[in-house]
């Protein structure tokens, strides 16, 4: 009963804040600036979709390293900040030291993800009122559909179910937040400079990019281009994949910033 009180009383401070409102309205304002030419250019097309614009957005603009800011900027200095201000100790007296500890991990990975995952619901929606979701004969439908083998969400475009395919895209932005987030709030255990927890996540995604290969580079699962020879199979990879860092970062998160504050 500890435990779910004091998550929920994270999640409610994290989510109805003044600041997850202005991050995830950032993180939308970014898919909208990297359309902005294109809107112009395609605003009287009938050819023109929702699809085109969201491809656009997810390959050519620059989403992918603005989502990592937008979810951890301000996110990530939620325990830094009650740690410096003590407030910790009242956390633990009512909760104790595990619950506090897992239950602001949950908190920030959860509140991280759901801030690109709100800017990107409320870009597709914005669009959809002017463009249709998926246009007939509409050419990237196809392009997704022929690249099913390389972009496994294309394979559900195949079967006709547009919700799902967009619905699957939300859910990869929602673990890729939640995954930047943890590294960023586990920084923060270890270095108590907010500046650092604020931008660490964005410098080891960059470091990443360049070491890691293929469908391990997480920008490539965010963005669903790969496959592991099925939809369910591709997207198991990338629930077990991010969801096994997640649990590695959870780990060491609870054992440093338990120390601290034992301290």
């Amino acid at each position: 009963m500890n435990f779910l009180r004091s998550l929920l009383c994270n999640l409610r401070q994290s989510v109805f804040s003044p600041s997850f409102l202005t991050m995830s309205l950032l993180a939308s304002l970014c898919y909208f600036f990297s359309v902005l030419d294109e809107l112009k250019f395609m605003w009287n097309s009938p050819s023109a979709d929702v699809l085109y614009f969201f491809d656009y957005a997810q390959n050519i603009g620059y989403f992918t390293s603005m989502s990592v800011l937008c979810c951890t900027v301000i996110n990530c200095t939620s325990f830094l900040k009650e740690y410096q201000s003590k407030y910790y100790r009242q956390c633990i007296i009512r909760s104790g030291n595990f619950a506090y500890t897992i239950t602001k991990y949950l908190s920030c990975i959860i509140t991280g993800g759901l801030i690109p995952a709100f800017g990107l619901v409320q870009f597709l929606l914005g669009l959809g009122m002017k463009f249709p979701m998926i246009a007939d004969n509409s050419y990237y439908c196809e392009l997704y559909i022929n690249s099913s083998d390389s972009i496994f969400p294309g394979e559900l475009l195949a079967t006709g179910n547009h919700i799902g395919f967009y619905a699957t895209y939300v859910l990869l932005v929602f673990i890729f937040g939640a995954l930047w987030s943890g590294v960023g709030i586990t920084v923060s255990a270890y270095i108590t400079d907010k500046y650092v927890a604020s931008f660490s996540p964005y410098i080891l995604w960059f470091t990443s990019s360049m070491i890691l290969d293929g469908k391990f580079r997480t920008e490539v699962v965010f963005k669903g281009n790969y496959s592991v020879g099925s939809f369910a199979g591709s997207l198991f990879f990338a629930l077990g994949y991010f969801g096994a860092v997640i649990i590695v970062l959870a780990i060491v998160f609870c054992k440093k910033a338990g120390r601290r504050c034992e301290e």
